[in-house]
């Protein structure tokens, strides 16, 4: 029923008349038509080929006994990955805080930090 045209980033129906097209149109009939639906579809299968992604990703909250011994290597995996890339994060951001601190901080005097 629709078929996803690369060159203009678009969806058309699998009986579009591309050629024939009335000026200033950007669509033919049957892809004015049908849209809405097309737009459906496409949004359905990829909401089908993402389910398995979430099952392992590092934030899913799937019980890991309904997980394959394989779904649970892969997450596994991309939990490591998420903790190692937060730890290379926190890292980067201590060091940017600390020469921050060198380069703009100004020393404060402990009887300025007393209130009155």
């Amino acid at each position: 029923m629709a078929a996803v045209d690369a060159q203009f980033d678009t969806i058309r129906h699998v009986n579009c008349e591309i050629l024939i097209l009335a000026e200033g149109k950007q669509r033919c009939p049957a892809c004015e038509t049908h849209r809405k639906a097309l737009h459906a579809m496409v949004s359905r299968q990829k909401a089908a080929t993402s389910t398995s992604t979430s099952r392992v990703s590092a934030d899913s909250h799937v019980n890991y006994r309904f997980l394959s011994p394989s779904e649970k290597d892969i997450r596994l995996q991309n939990l490591h990955d998420l903790q190692r890339q937060t730890k290379l994060k926190l890292d980067w951001m201590d060091k940017k805080i600390s020469r921050t601190i060198e380069m703009e901080g100004i020393e404060v005097d402990d009887i300025a930090l007393t209130v009155t």
